[in-house]
Parts: structure tokens; C-alpha cells; sequence
């Protein structure tokens, strides 16, 4: 037996995994149950490390015609000798492994993947998809010099490009998949990866309704022109709790602990600014090892002290959170009482911003520093906040001090504030 050259870490292409030996599951089953299926439309979810580019890779290289003639890519596979998953020989509706085996290499497969979508701007997204989309009808322009299609075909073909109107973007897999049956005889079987990427992308980034409005066109995947159309998976939502780690400031923090496997898997795919650590301790929890009850509810309290003596009054409502300043213990009786306001205002004004953070506050705020009577102190107050506002990952704004003293805040909502959760 030839000795397996090793794990294909990294490596999706099926043929490269075929054609260089590496260890490999079978997973070839997946193609007896798409064509026992017979659905127009499969939507391929996305486990963690289930190798779904992989298994599409596995798909294009059975079906298409490029590979026509490649039945040595799965030889000793359950889907070309006939067998189960277990080894045992099977029959179905579609007979024995020689049925399957006349099926290979015998359609057009058009196979397009976004996974390299993740620009940060819609133009810049949609530029990126349009020409993924021109490279993929470039691999079939011997189309062009067939008489399958006409003038107007033809012009229709060449308008694909970074710059083409929405409208064209919507038909253009539709079209292909037309030409393409037409010339072979058969319908396309069209593969999708990686279609959620770009909505990721545009989540994260701020151009979210724009990217939904614009990936819609490619609905019309799901009319009639086509044989087969195998999705990975169409969008699912960032998980919440990855969109309230990314908005906190991970310099200050040396790695992030967590005792749920589940939340650590999640995390230590997706977060590489720090270190991630299942911490695992039956005899003392981690909510026990740092006080997290103590402090959730400090992170919840109407009262917030300050260093110097002050506090802070926090009072979300249904239309706004108010947060009122109190100078508390740090100022005394007077003369010189009125020369401290600025030092506990400016005490306040970077708890107030970190409040915000913490409890995850949005829309409107308004904060009721202590009144000043020097214009000078409330400049810099204001330039002291608003510096403070500015290092917030989610985008928060210092609006402008009313005539009443009032300070008037944004902030954009991301996700439901600290209390919704507990």
C-alpha cells in the first residue's frame, strides 16, 4: 500500500488531494444524495472544519466536463465502486457504482466563489464581485466563436465587466447557464461558495442594506435556466457575541477567557488580536474566579463612584440614556470648591465614555456635567470626551453642549445593550 504523503491542511482542491495522496475522508456519498435528491436548489451550511469548499471542489470535479475522462480522481471511492460509507455494496434508485461513473465529467458546471470578497467599501465590494463574474464568463468564451449564439447574445456576453449595471449583474449566471446548456445539451449545474462572505464584509464595515439590495440579483439563480444550483451557506448573521468582542478596545487585554467550548471554538476561529483560552476548572468556575456576578451587577448599577469622590447617574430610558454628574465627596465649601468642578467633570467625561462601552448604550445620550462658569474649562471638557469618544470601536459622536449645559451624544446600536443579555 503506497504510504499517504500526509494531512492536506489548508488545501481544498480535490484533485490536488487526489493526485498528491493525501489522507482523505470520502465524502463522495455527498454526490449519490444530490442526484437522489433531484432538488433545484441545495444549500450546503457551514459547519466549522467540515471542508464544505472541499466537498464543492469534490462536486465540480465529478460533474464537470472539464474533467471529462478524470474517473481515476475517484477510483476506490464509495460513488465509483457502488459503496457505502461502511463498505458494503449498494443498490438504489440509481443502480450500482456504474451508473454514477457514466455520469462523471458530463456537465457544465460553472463554479464561483466570493471568499475574497472582503473589501471595505460597497463600490469597492461590488467592483470585486462584477469582476469575479467577468473572469468566470472569460472561461467560456469559446462561446464567442460558436454560432449557438447571436449578435445580440454575443454583445450581452461582452458587457460583463467590473462596471456593468446592476441589471446585467442579475442576469449574467443566468445567461451563462443558458449558453452553456445550449451548447452541450444539458443544464449547468451552478456552485456557489462563499456567498455570505461579502454580506460579512458589508456588516462589518457599514454597507450593509446596499450589499442586501445588490446580492439579491443573483435570486434569479433559482428559475428555471438552471439543472443544479449548490449554495454554500447563502448568510448567516455574525454570531452577537463575536460583534461585542470586536468592538472592544483588545489592547488593554492580555487574552480572552472563556470556560464554554462552544464560544471558544467560535472565538479561536475568528479572533487574532489575542490569545483565546478554554479555561476548564470543575472545582472553582470561572464566574466564581473573578467575581463576575459582582461586577455584572456594578456594570448594571444606576450609581458609578469616581477616583476623585464624584458619581455618575445613569438613567437608560425608552427614548434616550441620561447620565447625570454629581460632584459628590470631591468638592467641598468654598471658594476653591468651583476650581475642582473641571477635574471631577473631566473624571466623568472618560468613565461616561467607558459606561457607554461597557453597558453597550446607544442612540441619543445626554449628560448633565457639573455647570462651569469659564468657557475655557468647557472647551476643554468637550475636546477631553470627545477624544475619549473617538476610541470607541463602534462610532460614537459628540453632538454639541445645549444652551442649558446639556452634552448631546451618539452613538450607533450594533447589538442589544449589557441588560437585555442578564
Amino acid at each position: 500500500m503506497t504510504e499517504k504523503v500526509g494531512l492536506p491542511m489548508g488545501i481544498e482542491d480535490f484533485e490536488r488531494i487526489r493526485k498528491d495522496d493525501f489522507y482523505y475522508v470520502d465524502k463522495t456519498g455527498l454526490i449519490k444524495e444530490l442526484l437522489l435528491n433531484q432538488a433545484y436548489v441545495n444549500l450546503f451550511t457551514r459547519p466549522r472544519r467540515f471542508g464544505k469548499t472541499l466537498n464543492m471542489s469534490m462536486v465540480e470535479k465529478f460533474f464537470s466536463v472539464e474533467y471529462a475522462g478524470r474517473g481515476d480522481l475517484f477510483q476506490g471511492l464509495h460513488i465509483w465502486e457502488g459503496t457505502s460509507a461502511d463498505g458494503e455494496e449498494t443498490t438504489d434508485a440509481m443502480g450500482k457504482g456504474d451508473k454514477y461513473r457514466k455520469l462523471q465529467g458530463t456537465y457544465p458546471v460553472i463554479f464561483l466563489s466570493f471568499a475574497d470578497v472582503k473589501e471595505t467599501t460597497f463600490q469597492e465590494a461590488r467592483k470585486k464581485i462584477c469582476k469575479l463574474l467577468q473572469l468566470t464568463y472569460n472561461k467560456f468564451d469559446f462561446l464567442l466563436k460558436s454560432d449557438l449564439l447571436n449578435e445580440n447574445e454575443k454583445g450581452d456576453f461582452q458587457k460583463i465587466s467590473p462596471e456593468m449595471e446592476n441589471y446585467m449583474a442579475s442576469l449574467s449566471l443566468k445567461l451563462l447557464s443558458a449558453y452553456l446548456s445550449r451548447y452541450y445539451g444539458k443544464k449547468a449545474i451552478i456552485l456557489l461558495d462563499e456567498y455570505d462572505t461579502p454580506m460579512q464584509e458589508a456588516y462589518i464595515n457599514g454597507y450593509w442594506k446596499e450589499m442586501a439590495d445588490f446580492i439579491r440579483v443573483f435570486d434569479t439563480l433559482t428559475e428555471v435556466y438552471r439543472h443544479r444550483t449548490c449554495y454554500s451557506r447563502l448568510y448567516r448573521k455574525e454570531a452577537e457575541i463575536l460583534s461585542r468582542i470586536k468592538n472592544i478596545p483588545l489592547d488593554a487585554y492580555d487574552e480572552i477567557v472563556t470556560d464554554e467550548e462552544d464560544v471558544y471554538g467560535l472565538l479561536a476561529d475568528n479572533i487574532r488580536e489575542k490569545p483565546v483560552r478554554l479555561y476548564k476548572d470543575a472545582l472553582l468556575p470561572l464566574a466564581k474566579l473573578y467575581s463576575l456576578e459582582t461586577h455584572l451587577k456594578e456594570a448594571l448599577g444606576k450609581r458609578v463612584w469616581l477616583p476623585c469622590g464624584g458619581y455618575l447617574v445613569i438613567e437608560p430610558t425608552e427614548a434616550m440614556t441620561v447620565i447625570d454628574v454629581n460632584s459628590g465627596k470631591a468638592v467641598g465649601k468654598g471658594k476653591k470648591s468651583k476650581s475642582d468642578y473641571l477635574t471631577v467633570n473631566l473624571e466623568a467625561a472618560g468613565e461616561v465614555a467607558r459606561q457607554l462601552r461597557l453597558r453597550n448604550y446607544s442612540g441619543m445620550i445626554m449628560v448633565d456635567f457639573i455647570s462651569m462658569e469659564k468657557e475655557s474649562d468647557n472647551r476643554i471638557l468637550l475636546e477631553k470626551l470627545d477624544r475619549f469618544l473617538r476610541e470607541d470601536k463602534v462610532p460614537a459622536r459628540l453632538v454639541d453642549m445645549t444652551a442649558l449645559g446639556i452634552v448631546e451624544i451618539t452613538r450607533k446600536k450594533v447589538s442589544r445593550p449589557l441588560a437585555d443579555f442578564l
